[in-house]
């Protein structure tokens, strides 16, 4: 599977190149978003204090970082924006932040 590198505020990501082609689209893309975070390998990926902490640098609270598997969603979500962004030059746009009505 060919990855691609996502960086955060922090720290650089593996993700597979599909995730990025799948999540970034117009639309709801809540079932890519859910597909990709049950089909990557988190063990070798980030554990659950790294994708908190690197949330909770992109504005999330700490209420709202109580869940591990909807952490995992935001964090491909934005791994997978991140690297949309970069290649489109959007190099000013680190990390896009899920909309209130958007992924909980």
């Amino acid at each position: 599977m060919r990855t691609v590198t996502a960086y955060t505020c922090s720290s650089a990501y593996e993700i597979p190149e599909g995730c990025v082609r799948d999540i970034c689209r117009f639309g709801r893309n809540d079932d890519a978003v859910s597909a990709w975070a049950n089909r990557i390998d988190w063990d070798s990926l980030a554990d659950p204090a790294t994708i908190r902490a690197e949330l909770r640098e992109a504005g999330w609270s700490d209420d709202e970082l109580r869940h591990d598997d909807e952490n995992r969603c935001r964090f491909v979500w934005v791994l997978a924006w991140n690297v949309h962004d970069e290649q489109r030059g959007d190099d000013a746009i680190i990390v896009r932040f899920l909309p209130r009505d958007g992924l909980t």
